[in-house]
């Protein structure tokens, strides 16, 4: 038991405090959030955990098509998308909550979403890595608030919903 939970936890709470991070900014005033790497123990766990936050608005899972079925039994997201039809997500206020670290996907959300591609959550990330580069696309608009957000600042900061850890 000590082995899993040593495994899983720290990809659990990470999705914990991405809820609670967006929640403490009143979810950008997003109408929808979007989930990169849905399949994923961190990109299940924030749906679930955004959810107990009190969003209220659609959590959109993007994953590959194989993992689709799976995303859909586990009941946290209200739609479902391939990553090939992540560009036909409704057109209104967006956070993307990027695990996957997919660059043509960031860019195609931002190239359809525009003026409602709220704000960006790369996680894990360092802003010098490559994961921060993007692919030859036309120049657009970045997301309102762009945030490279990695976990142990967070957690440092404490947290509304479950105080400092």
């Amino acid at each position: 038991m000590e082995d899993a939970r040593c495994l899983y936890f720290p990809l659990f709470i990470t999705g914990f405090v991405i809820a609670d991070s967006l929640s403490d900014n009143d979810w950008y005033g997003a109408r929808q959030i979007l989930i990169g790497s849905a399949s994923s123990k961190t990109g299940f766990s924030t749906a679930a955990f955004l959810r107990a936050a009190g969003f209220e608005g659609r959590i959109v899972g993007l994953t590959a098509e194989a993992n689709v079925d799976f995303c859909e039994e586990l009941g946290f997201y209200d739609h479902l998308l391939p990553y090939a039809e992540a560009m036909s997500v409704e057109s209104e206020p967006a956070v993307f909550v990027d695990m996957s670290g997919d660059a043509e996907v960031r860019s195609g959300l931002h190239q359809h979403l525009q003026d409602q591609y709220e704000t960006q959550y790369r996680c894990g990330c360092h802003p010098l890595a490559r994961f921060w580069r993007e692919p030859r696309v036309p120049k657009i608009s970045p997301a309102r608030h762009l945030k490279c957000f990695l976990r142990p600042p967070k957690l440092k900061s404490g947290t509304r919903i479950g105080g400092r850890g």
